[in-house]
């Protein structure tokens, strides 16, 4: 039996994507989908779609910041990550209850961590090949400077001994 919160939850999310992107929804059903927030599936008019919100305050602004990244790929031929739709004032997302919520296009299956090392590295290289056209993107240093960090941290510092050898795991 579905609560009232989450009656409310899919109210509100019917009345945003009807306001925000026009359009005609006809079911919103929650979808085993991401790995925070909230996602939902939903059927529109227009086609189906998944809405994926985040309501964690320490991770709004990087989900946020992580949309145009998205539509990069896309935009340059990444077909296995799902296009976002727009608002219908060409945002990326909205603002959804104490959260931030986007809509992209659908695309089949639930949450899995069970992927080959070989379709990953595979979609990785795929990424990488694109040309970022001046996109300001974070990087990762594949260095030692965090054990250094870890050690210097352990060595240093008079630290309880389980501390120290949690860090010299």
């Amino acid at each position: 039996m579905e609560s009232i919160s989450s009656r409310s939850r899919t109210g509100a999310l019917t009345a945003l994507l009807s306001s925000e992107y026009g359009m005609q929804v006809k079911t919103v059903r929650p979808a085993k989908r991401g790995f925070y927030g909230e996602t939902w599936d939903v059927q529109a008019d227009e086609g189906r779609y998944f809405v994926k919100a985040d309501f964690w305050r320490h991770h709004k602004e990087s989900y946020q910041a992580s949309l145009p990244a998205v539509r990069q790929m896309t935009s340059r031929g990444i077909s296995f990550v799902p296009r976002i739709a727009e608002t219908r004032d060409g945002r990326l997302c909205c603002p959804f209850q104490e959260g931030v919520a986007a809509v992209f296009a659908y695309a089949a299956g639930d949450l899995s961590e069970d992927v080959s090392v070989t379709q990953l590295y595979d979609h990785l290289a795929k990424v990488y090949l694109l040309d970022s056209h001046g996109m300001e993107l974070k990087t990762e240093a594949f260095d030692i400077a965090p054990l250094l960090t870890f050690q210097d941290l352990r060595d240093r510092i008079p630290l309880p001994d389980e501390v120290g050898r949690a860090l010299s795991q």
